[in-house]
């Protein structure tokens, strides 16, 4: 299971869906179709706090893309570090008084974890350039600060 800190909101599921399919059809447009059948089944894992790295086994498996495990992974990477910024972010911030994260940490944390979990460095680099915004909606609206 995923470590599932307190926070002040529940991670909006529509707007997190929406961004990573934004990501992929963007800086993984080669794995649309991997996504389109990877998403019903990793997306309700990774809200269930299920540790969908520790699956890859599984999802080579159920994809069988054996050739294409590695971008795959970096699928799971993608889902899996997004999920953890924003839960992170929103710990953060049920223990502040801020009402929204430094933008900086967030590029910061979001590029590492991206990277740790297997994306490649130059699409980390792509996701976090063209998604930070995004990104900050996702966290905003589970928050209940808006946009």
């Amino acid at each position: 299971m995923l470590e599932q800190p307190e926070a002040k909101g529940r991670i909006d599921e529509g707007a997190f869906t929406g961004l990573v399919s934004r990501i992929v059809a963007d800086v993984f447009p080669e794995e649309q179709a991997a996504y389109t059948v990877a998403a019903p089944i990793l997306l309700p894992r990774v809200f269930g706090g299920e540790n969908i790295i520790a699956q890859d086994q599984a999802a080579k498996g159920e994809f069988q893309f054996v050739e294409e495990a590695k971008s795959i992974l970096q699928l799971v990477g993608l889902i899996n570090s997004t999920y953890l910024v924003v839960r992170g972010a929103l710990s953060s911030l049920s223990r502040s008084n801020e009402l929204q994260p430094s933008p900086l940490a967030l590029v910061n944390e979001w590029k590492r974890t991206l990277i740790s979990m297997g994306v490649e460095e130059q699409r980390a680099d792509a996701i976090v350039s063209r998604y930070l915004s995004e990104l900050q909606s996702v966290i905003y609206q589970s928050n209940g600060t808006g946009k």
